[in-house]
C-alpha cells in the first residue's frame, strides 16, 4: 500500500503525517518550535532541549517571520532564540515560515552560522527566490491547498526540481492530502505510485540528514 506522506498537518490522518507540535514530546514524526503568530509564548530553552530527545523529533518548527502580523521586532528576537538553540544543539533541520522576510531569514541564519537542510512551508514564491535560499542552503519547499487555488504557485512548483518538494495539508480540516497529491500528479505529469514514492523519499533524505 501507498503511502501519502503529510509534510505539515496540524489535523490526524489515515496517511503518514508529520506534526507541527504544541508540546515537546509527540507519539508520532514531529517538529517543535514558536510559531511567529505565537510570539506571546516565552522561549523556554529546557522545554527544546527535552523535545530534541524524543525518539520521533525531527526538527525546529514550524518557526520564521511575517512581516504582516504586528510585533515583528519581537517576531525577530524569538526567530533569532530558535535558530541560536538549533545551532547549538545540532539541529539540522528546521522549517520555516516566511511571508515577505527573505532578508531577514538570511541574515539571521547567516548570523549564527547555520549549516543544516530547510524546509519552507507553504511557499509561495517565484522559483527565483528559492534558488536565492537553495544556494546558501539544501533548501526543501511544501505547497498545499495553495498549489490547487494558484497558478503561479504551480508555476514555481512545476520548475522546481521534484526532489526538494514536499506536499502538506496544514491546518485545512476540510482538505484530504490525496487531493493535493491528485492535483500535483496531473500538473507535473507523474503518476500517483511515482509521486508517493518520491515523496516517501524525499522525506526519507530529510530524516537521514538530521540523525545525529
Amino acid at each position: 500500500m501507498n503511502k501519502f506522506i503529510d509534510f505539515h498537518t496540524h489535523n490526524i490522518s489515515e496517511h503518514t503525517s508529520i506534526y507541527m507540535s504544541p508540546t515537546p514530546a509527540h507519539d508520532s514524526y514531529f517538529f517543535y518550535g514558536i510559531h511567529p503568530w505565537d510570539i506571546q509564548k516565552e522561549f523556554i530553552e529546557e522545554n527544546f532541549k527535552l523535545a530534541t530527545i524524543q525518539k520521533h523529533f525531527l526538527g525546529i518548527g514550524e518557526i520564521g517571520l511575517d512581516k504582516l502580523k504586528p510585533n515583528y521586532q519581537l517576531q525577530l528576537e524569538l526567530f533569532e532564540k530558535q535558530i541560536n538553540f538549533a545551532v547549538k544543539n545540532k539541529v539540522s533541520l528546521i522549517t520555516i515560515h516566511n511571508i515577505k522576510a527573505n532578508d531577514d531569514i538570511i541574515r539571521v541564519l547567516k548570523k549564527y552560522h547555520y549549516q543544516g537542510k530547510l524546509l519552507i512551508h507553504d511557499f509561495n514564491q517565484s522559483i527565483d527566490n528559492y534558488n536565492q535560499f537553495n544556494r546558501l542552503w539544501d533548501t526543501y519547499i511544501s505547497t498545499g491547498i495553495r498549489y490547487i487555488n494558484n497558478e503561479k504557485i504551480r508555476h514555481t512548483f512545476n520548475q522546481a526540481p521534484i526532489s526538494k518538494v514536499l506536499l502538506e495539508t496544514d491546518d485545512q480540516q476540510d482538505l484530504d492530502i490525496m487531493g493535493i497529491y491528485e492535483q500535483f500528479s496531473e500538473e507535473y505529469g507523474i503518476n500517483i505510485e511515482q509521486l508517493s514514492a518520491q515523496m516517501t523519499q524525499n522525506f526519507t533524505d530529510l530524516i537521514n540528514f538530521n540523525k545525529r
